[in-house]
């Protein structure tokens, strides 16, 4: 079984599935504290709901599962694109997976600035020798592989602070994955995502954007807006306590 955890502003939220079916086998979720606009604002805070939520996870399935996939979210999360160029060595002339590989890593050799981190390069698209070809130029004959890519990156300190809260309650991260992204697999189908489709999140305090077009991520972005703005305002133009505004949100609001 695996593990998917996303910490937000509110809640933490606990997914166990398994693969080979798909199947979710449970679905969690708690209160947060220490977490402000999706970003970790107080390490300790929310090491004590992380490791409260993981007790509570552990004894519910009669087994601990302390390894999975983080999503990372917060409106310092960036895009920005880059290209890749390979030279094609092999004797006849035919892409093969490493020459896919290689250019993959070719696209992410440039210098970020020293207070971000990649955490995504998501292949755009492949030329052979300059002619735009499908999204596997594997067989191909070509002299000259390009890939154009989408690249994804942190804000650092962000993602230390978070492997930090994941080291407290010995947890083991498997893989790192930005919240717009995996949320589109289970808000998007295929379909759509081919069309061309944009996917928002509201969360409390951040609004996730997502843009796909022919099946592949062409923009993300996060905004420091949230359900708790809107509650915030209702309570302030009717002059009523924040907690009765979240409650006319939730009860009255519609959209």
């Amino acid at each position: 079984a695996w593990l998917a955890l996303d910490i937000g502003t509110n809640n933490i939220h606990v997914v166990v599935f398994k693969t080979n079916p798909n199947q979710i086998i449970l679905s969690w979720n708690r209160p947060s504290f220490g977490v402000k606009r999706g970003i970790i604002s107080d390490i300790d805070d929310v090491s004590v709901c992380l490791d409260k939520v993981l007790d509570e996870v552990s004894s519910a399935l009669n087994t601990n599962i302390l390894k999975g996939i983080v999503c990372i979210g917060g409106n310092r999360i960036e895009t920005r694109k880059s290209k890749g160029i390979v030279i094609i060595a092999n004797d006849n002339n035919e892409i093969n997976k490493s020459d896919i590989l290689r250019a993959q890593q070719s696209s992410q050799s440039f210098s970020l600035p020293a207070n971000r981190i990649l955490v995504h390069s998501i292949p755009q698209k492949f030329l052979v020798d300059g002619v735009e070809v499908s999204d596997n130029p594997v067989g191909m004959a070509g002299m000259r592989l390009e890939v154009e890519s989408l690249i994804i990156d942190a804000f650092m300190p962000d993602i230390k602070n978070l492997e930090n809260v994941l080291k407290n309650v010995g947890f083991k991260q498997e893989a790192m994955v930005v919240n717009t992204l995996a949320g589109s697999y289970g808000a998007l189908s295929k379909q759509e995502k081919e069309l061309g489709v944009i996917g928002i999140d509201f969360g409390a305090s951040t609004t996730s954007i997502s843009v796909f077009e022919e099946d592949k991520l062409i923009y993300t972005k996060v905004l420091p807006v949230g359900g708790i703005h809107i509650s915030n305002d209702i309570a302030l133009w009717l002059t009523i306590p924040f907690n009765e505004g979240e409650n006319i949100k939730i009860n009255l609001g519609s959209a």
